[in-house]
């Protein structure tokens, strides 16, 4: 009995029945990869429905593959195993699946972009190709092929190169066939729809950014060459039915090479730091794989002589490249203080990190950004705004902090300014009442360096006092944030929330002036007064979220005493010595403390941002402000009191690498920052300084030269510093003084 139930199981193996229903596959095209960042892809099903980006996501025909500037997948057909590859900025729609309706061949559309297709050759296709893939004026008959099909972004190209086989191209107003073979191309918006000949050097710089990544053009079923058309010589060239020699295939790049040359950069080129220009040479790697970003900074930057290191550029003074070898009264600090030599190496390493980014901030359970950082933002925004702390880059550089974790409904934000040597640290914590419609968090930014010591030499206000002089101070501001309503109508979103902070201090050491003495301990007086009024304190409500194509923000605030929404902002570095001064003429001066209470300021914020189709990206964004006397009215702030009232201003426009039509090789961004911009219009006779303590302004322009060379002309304001010590010049009033830094650089991406 076993005997026969073994005969009878190996006889159903071994039928062709049996095989064929263990081996088919239902048809239906494979997203194998979904490039670096799978977020620059749109995937909508024939019922127009968008679904995610999965690897191993099965389309089926009446799908939409659309591709992002940057963006890129890859796709294998089952069951025959031919592979595409979508490029950026391309949109591919799957038409039909062989054997999935009556239809016998594969039907794919190009509309935009860029694709490559290794087609394995099916049965009968001598005479019928297997494939038709449309473009919008003509459609090609694919074999069994390797091929690109390349539309323009101005829409004036719609051609099809060759690499391997042969393709029937129709153009489908005239029904004129031509036949590209092996190392050919065609134009269908071209004078003359004829086939031509390209060279090697050519054919691979066509196919340069459509290798594969994950997929493996050598795995698809061999391409039978065609009667008069392609023949292939023993020495692996394509011949055309001409007879003349086409050259062999792309051929697959070393997987070590290309990777050297997609995370391999650099910048040669000048920069002007505090008047002086130095050239500099820097090797900038980056390895990027949508969700893990890391980026090193390896810079030479000398002032005469690239090859003497006693020339290099030492950003306040700190000889970068010396991990812990410098010399200190003639002897090495690895044999004079190995601790101190320990600490110089490991920050001089820290150094050398550009950027790592883990995740996505308000969007992955866990975030992580490490390096210089142009934007640190914490909750809503209310107390940390945008925290920069490589305004100074690259005179100044350090390597900030900024990470968030959810557990459930417990999250966690953490900050801080430079790991090195930080100074500006805080972080936030957060509770989900009701699914992400109620959240309840407290959060609290301190500044542990408010008198920094680089401040207490020079010309400062403060230049000659010790900290301990000071009180040094510990700057603290906290609060609760609130969030209740979390609107998602897709055309529409809208988040609702409201937040309460107070601003105080830590006095380390006692301050005396005006014969008040602060102790040492939490200043009270930033938050009561006498008779147990509150002081330092503001609140904003509002709403955030958005509209079609446009991320908006509308808030309305209120301060009072100290306290500035978003104190910690881009310029917070430059008007540090602001705050410890009014900080300690607010606690021991009656009059002025009298002054800043009767009134208190109120705003309205608004902000809007869109990104027009890729090409145009705007941020902007203005807080109005007007006063609110001590009866509650409320007025347009007046000449006298505009010089205390601190509105802001943000703009910021970008044009993306690529983003314009190729013959226009420009791309760019420009951001401009202020504060006091009406205060400074009022008492300056209506003259306005770009260039002052209250005022960040980075941009740079940048020009194609050739496939991964750009030219680079950049400038921002940098505050002056003592190339020596890194302290802070200052004007005659006391406000740091700021100049221009301009970079004229070559840009190598290999």
């Amino acid at each position: 009995m076993k005997k026969t139930l073994t005969f009878l199981l190996v006889l159903m193996a071994l039928s062709p029945g049996f095989l064929s229903a263990q081996t088919t596959k239902s048809p239906a095209v494979v997203l194998v990869f979904a490039g670096d960042d799978p977020n620059l892809i749109t995937i909508k099903d024939d019922a127009g429905k968008k679904q995610a980006a999965t690897e191993g996501l099965k389309m089926k025909a009446g799908w939409i593959i659309q591709t992002a500037k940057g963006g890129s997948a890859e796709l294998q057909i089952q069951p025959n195993g031919s592979i595409i590859k979508i490029a950026a900025s391309t949109t591919f729609k799957i038409n039909d699946l062989a054997s999935e309706t009556a239809k016998t061949k594969n039907d794919f559309e190009v509309a935009s972009g860029k694709i490559r297709a290794v087609a394995t050759k099916l049965a009968g296709s001598e005479n019928s190709p297997g494939y038709t893939l449309k473009t919008p004026t003509a459609n090609c008959g694919v074999r069994g092929t390797d091929f690109l099909i390349n539309i323009s972004a101005d829409g004036l190209q719609e051609s099809l190169v060759v690499a391997e086989g042969l393709v029937d191209f129709t153009k489908d107003s005239t029904g004129e066939l031509v036949k590209v073979g092996a190392g050919q191309m065609a134009d269908a918006l071209s004078a003359s729809f004829a086939v031509g000949n390209i060279d090697q050097a050519t054919l691979n710089s066509l196919f340069s950014d459509v290798g594969f990544v994950k997929l493996d053009p050598k795995t698809v079923g061999a391409i039978t060459s065609q009667a008069n058309a392609v023949d292939v010589n023993t020495d692996n060239t394509k011949v055309a039915g001409s007879g003349t020699n086409q050259g062999s295939a792309p051929a697959s790049e070393d997987p070590l090479m290309a990777w050297i040359k997609k995370v391999l950069g650099a910048e040669i080129g000048s920069v002007t730091i505090n008047g002086t220009t130095w050239s500099k040479a820097i090797l900038q790697p980056v390895i990027d794989t949508g969700n893990f970003r890391l980026g090193l900074y390896l810079p030479i930057i000398y002032e005469t002589d690239m090859f003497d290191p006693s020339d290099w550029y030492q950003p306040s003074g700190n000889n970068e490249w010396s991990f812990g070898t410098q010399l200190v009264n003639g002897q090495s600090l690895w044999t004079s203080d190995p601790l101190a030599a320990a600490l110089d190496a490991t920050s001089d390493l820290v150094l050398k990190i550009r950027f790592l980014e883990i995740g996505r901030q308000g969007v992955d359970p866990f975030y992580l950004k490490l390096g210089s950082l142009n934007t640190m933002t914490i909750g809503h925004a209310t107390i940390m705004s945008r925290f920069a702390n490589d305004q100074e880059f690259p005179s100044v550089r350090k390597v900030g902090f900024n990470a968030g974790v959810t557990f459930g409904p417990l999250g966690i934000e953490g900050v801080a300014d430079d790991l090195t040597s930080p100074q500006v640290v805080g972080g936030r914590l957060s509770f989900n009442l009701i699914g992400n419609w109620v959240v309840i968090g407290t959060s609290g930014i301190a500044d542990l360096a408010l008198v920094d010591p680089k401040n207490l030499t020079g010309n400062s206000p403060i230049a000659g006092k010790t900290a301990a002089s000071l009180g040094n101070p510990i700057f603290l501001v906290g609060g609760l944030d609130t969030q209740w309503i979390n609107l998602d109508l897709g055309f529409l979103r809208a988040l609702v929330f409201a937040d309460v902070n107070v601003l105080t201090a830590y006095y380390q050491s006692s301050y005396t002036a005006n014969g008040v003495t602060v102790p040492v301990g939490l200043a009270t007086g930033t938050l009561f007064d006498s008779t147990g009024g509150l002081r330092s304190y503001g609140m904003e409500a509002g709403v955030t979220g958005k509209l079609l194509v446009i991320d908006y923000r509308l808030s309305f605030q209120l301060e009072h005493g100290l306290y500035k929404n978003g104190i910690f902002r881009s310029n917070y570095y430059r008007t540090r010595n602001e705050r410890l001064l009014g900080l300690n003429s607010y606690l021991t001066e009656s009059a002025t403390a009298a002054a800043i209470d009767k009134q208190s300021t109120v705003g309205i914020f608004g902000s809007a941002g869109f990104n027009l189709l890729n090409i145009l990206l705007f941020d902007g964004s203005y807080r109005w402000p007007m006063t609110m006397n001590s009866n509650g009215s409320i007025q347009l702030s007046s000449d006298n009191t505009l010089a205390k009232v601190e509105d802001a201003l943000a703009l910021k426009l970008t044009i993306p690498k690529g983003a314009l039509p190729d013959f226009i090789k420009l791309s760019g961004q420009v951001s401009y920052e202020r504060t006091k911009l009406v205060a400074t219009l009022a008492t300056s006779g209506g003259t306005l300084s770009l260039f002052d303590s209250n005022t960040v302004l980075k941009g740079e322009i940048l020009y194609g030269l050739a496939q991964g060379v750009d030219l680079a002309i950049g400038v921002s304001t940098l505050i002056q510093r003592d190339a020596t010590t890194g302290a802070v010049t200052y004007d005659t009033s006391g406000n740091a003084k700021v100049s221009p830094s301009i970079s004229l650089e070559t840009r190598i991406g290999f």
